[in-house]
Parts: C-alpha cells; structure tokens; sequence
C-alpha cells in the first residue's frame, strides 16, 4: 500500500509524480508501460543515471533521447503514443488507459492489414498468373542463358586459346581444349 508523499517505485519505471511524492493514479502507469515499451525499442531506458536519486531528477526535468535517433526504423505511430506515454504532465497522457490500448491496437491493425494486403493481392488470379508468367519466363531465359555458356565459351575463349597453343606448339593441348 502506498502513501501519498512517500516515494515507491523503481527509478527507470517511476512517473514524475511518483518521483515527488504526489499522487499518483492510472495515468501513473502510463508513463510506466511507456517506458518499458521505449527500452525494448530502444535497448535502454528513457531516463538515466548514476543513481537513483540522479534518475529520478531526469525524469522530472529532462526529456528522452527521441526513439527515432535510436532506433530509425521504430514507426512513427508507436513513438508517438510512447512520446505520449512519458509525458512530464499527467494531463497530457491518455485520458482513459483503454484509449492508450486503442492507439496499439489501431497501429497492429495497420500492420497485419499491410502485411495480409501483399497475401490476399497474391491470391487474386491475375496477379497470380502474372506472378507465375514472370517466374516462368526468368526459368526460361535463366535455362537458355545456361544452355548457351558452352557455345559462348567456345568462340570467346576456346578459339583463342586453341590458336595460342597451336602457335606455341603445344599441339597436345590444343587437342585437349578443343
């Protein structure tokens, strides 16, 4: 059970509210679930320090390093709802924690859509035929091309090389190459 004015927590994962002993309630945990959620993007925390009472003194007046300069490929979506999250003032968190759940669903959503988007277009039988008519052909060309590298072989550098070793007198291994 906590008490309003006595601090609790564990420093990386402490709102700033925590930090000063205010009270502290859902939004709290926001700030919390946010930054867990920027150190498995990011590979650390949000806020640090050599100490406890050093980290508790970045989260009550400094900002994170922006996850994109951390992590470049981190969607823009996601960063905003952690930038969100960690928000020195309460009343700029979500209002309902079911609204910060919304926002991850909506991006996931997103997301599967895409990524069910390029399965779904490969069903449709006119991409599929398409598909299959550029494999086939790629076969076909990659199969000539093969089936050619001997005759390529024999007038680019056989030929050559026969007359080199004609003129050289090794009439043995011009036999040999040609």
């Amino acid at each position: 059970e906590t008490r309003e004015g006595v601090v609790v927590g564990t420093p990386h994962y402490m709102s700033p509210e925590q930090c000063s002993g205010d009270a502290a309630d859902y939004r709290s945990d926001q700030f919390s679930f946010g930054a867990v959620l920027y150190e498995m993007l990011s590979g650390q925390p949000p806020f640090e320090g050599p100490s406890a009472r050093a980290i508790i003194g970045a989260i009550l007046v400094s900002s994170p390093t922006p996850l994109k300069r951390l992590r470049p490929d981190a969607p823009t979506e996601v960063e905003r709802t952690i930038s969100r999250c960690l928000a020195k003032d309460p009343d700029q968190r979500f209002a309902l924690t079911t609204e910060l759940a919304a926002a991850l669903r909506q991006y996931e959503s997103r997301r599967t859509r895409a990524a069910h988007g390029l399965v779904a277009s490969l069903k449709r039988p006119a991409v599929a035929t398409t598909l299959g008519a550029v494999v086939l052909a790629l076969g076909a060309a990659g199969f000539l091309w093969a089936r050619g590298a001997g005759e390529r072989w024999a007038q680019n550098e056989a030929l050559v090389e026969i007359a080199s070793l004609t003129e050289t007198g090794d009439l043995y291994e011009a036999y040999r190459v040609a």
